[in-house]
């Protein structure tokens, strides 16, 4: 009887260590589980944060270093300031598409041609190369540079419409480049000086002097000047004298 007694007590003891034991495992299991799972979620987030982290330090250094772009674009300035010097004696193709000469003539006068049409100079004109263009540049007095951007036929051309001429070439105009104004209402124009034949009262005929004055820049007519008794002569288009 106390054999059995014993026995039984024995069995009892032996399964609850062995139902310790696996709750005690599952217990280890469970922990080296979260263990695991907490290892994956610090990986995860080490994964998720360093990507931006590496995208602002690239931002960051991208910032403080110049581009390519931006060093193309210093390059080209620095190329253009380089080219602006003083204007060469040759054939020039103006921005405009027309082929200007300049010459280059005693005493620093300067001769601007566009076909059969010219302009003289005593002006301290400079050029600046362009994408194989010249753009032409008067330095004024008060320091600062004006752009011819118009050309002597196109100024000619103006001076025929305005003063009803039927010409106005090197033998019937006289064209001069010239700065007129002074400080900040310094210009660059054209005086364009040609005679016409008028009648005066009707009855008597005689040579007059215009000027007309062609803003270099816009091509606007700026100031026509002619004899003040013009109001009692007439005006007709016709073959300059």
């Amino acid at each position: 009887m106390k054999r059995a007694f014993f026995a039984g007590a024995v069995l009892i003891i032996g399964m609850l260590l062995l139902s310790l034991g696996m709750a005690e495992g599952q217990l280890t299991n469970t922990g080296k589980k979260n263990s695991k799972v907490e290892n994956f979620s610090n990986q995860m987030f080490s994964n998720q944060t360093n990507p931006n982290q590496t995208t602002l330090n690239n931002l960051t250094t991208r910032g403080n270093r110049p581009t390519s772009s931006d060093t193309n674009r210093s390059g080209i300035k620095k190329a253009k300031r380089a080219e602006k010097a003083k204007v060469q004696a040759g054939v020039h193709i103006h921005p405009s598409g027309k082929k200007i000469r300049i010459r280059i003539q005693a005493n620093n006068r300067i001769k601007l041609e566009v076909g059969n049409i010219s302009a003289n100079c005593s002006l301290n004109l400079t050029q600046e190369r362009v994408q194989n263009r010249t753009r032409l540049y008067a330095k004024l007095s008060n320091g600062k540079y004006a752009e011819i951007k118009i050309m002597p036929d196109v100024a000619s051309q103006t001076a025929i419409e305005r003063l009803r001429l039927k010409n106005c070439n090197n033998e019937s105009c006289h064209i001069e480049l010239k700065e007129v104004g002074s400080k900040n209402q310094s210009r660059v124009v054209y005086e364009i000086r040609a005679k016409k034949r008028v009648k005066i009262l009707g009855l008597f005929r005689k040579s007059v002097q215009f000027k007309a004055e062609v803003d270099a820049e816009k091509g606007d007519i700026l100031s026509i000047k002619k004899p003040w008794w013009m109001f009692l002569a007439s005006e007709s288009k016709e073959q300059n004298p």
